[in-house]
């Protein structure tokens, strides 16, 4: 969208290049002498203010978009979707949610296709519509001239979760609450820390290896995070990495009740402000 007010702009730029361009070859040789007013009958005109003509402010053309929403979306990349959706005023952007993409969805008024998911049809919406621009999220860049790829791997956020918390904490006492059932998620959060300090030793007793990890299968129930938990507190953390699924109503209710700064993927839950 931001490309296409780009071009008009610029093409509203040169409409005014060359119209001056032709005022200035159409310049008079001898200009006409205008009649003057005596400055007796100047003194005696009354003159009025000229009222400005009210314009019609032109609205911006709407954009339609739609959002396929399906089961197997990541809730927290489809949130944060829906909020930058949001953040965008209503009398620009016409949102629609789908859980899948048809033909019979696609009309003529559709300007963007968001995908959170490839499909393995793509190119073919992408053929069949070639005035539609689709937009999908993948770690694998697609070969379609109306197809743009956001590129994104999951497995950035254990990464930046463990730089945030070698960062953000002191003497580098934090954890992560990570499953031990998704490949390389707590060696990718370990990787993250030690990207910042390397081997994250504590400079205070008890002097232990940061950070650490409390590994449960991703079926745990809230209990078991927080049973997890109580095993390594008494190595003073400060800071938790709480993973998507880990994270419980139930698991936030325990940490209202502690002294440490929390970070994670999922929206901020009630009566942790400051957390």
């Amino acid at each position: 969208m931001q490309k296409s007010s780009q071009q008009a702009n610029l093409f509203l730029l040169l409409i005014s290049l060359f119209l001056l361009i032709l005022s200035g070859c159409n310049i008079p040789q001898a200009p006409v002498a205008e009649p003057t007013t005596p400055p007796e009958e100047l003194s005696m005109a009354e003159t009025e203010a000229a009222e400005p003509t009210p314009t019609a402010t032109p609205e911006p053309d709407l954009r339609k978009v739609i959002l396929i929403s399906g089961p197997e979306t990541d809730p927290i990349l489809l949130n944060a979707l829906r909020e930058g959706f949001h953040a965008i005023p209503e009398n620009q952007l016409k949102l629609v949610e789908a859980e899948t993409v048809s033909e019979t969805l696609l009309d003529s008024e559709t300007d963007y296709v968001i995908l959170p998911q490839t499909p393995a049809d793509l190119g073919d919406y992408s053929q069949k519509f070639p005035e539609i621009q689709f937009i999908t999220i993948s770690q694998t860049a697609q070969a379609f001239s109306n197809v743009w790829t956001i590129r994104y791997d999951p497995g950035f956020e254990p990464f930046l979760s463990g730089y945030a918390m070698a960062v953000t904490t002191y003497d580098w006492r934090s954890a992560g609450l990570i499953p031990n059932d998704i490949e390389h998620r707590e060696e990718t959060f370990l990787n993250g820390a030690q990207y910042f300090c390397g081997r994250c030793l504590s400079s205070v007793a008890p002097y232990i290896t940061f950070p650490l990890i409390v590994s449960l299968p991703s079926s745990a129930s809230p209990e078991a995070w927080e049973s997890g938990i109580d095993q390594i507190q008494s190595n003073y953390i400060y800071s938790y990495y709480i993973s998507p699924e880990a994270a419980s109503e139930a698991l936030f209710e325990k940490f209202k009740g502690m002294d440490a700064t929390l970070i994670g993927a999922n929206d901020q839950p009630e009566g942790l402000d400051g957390k």
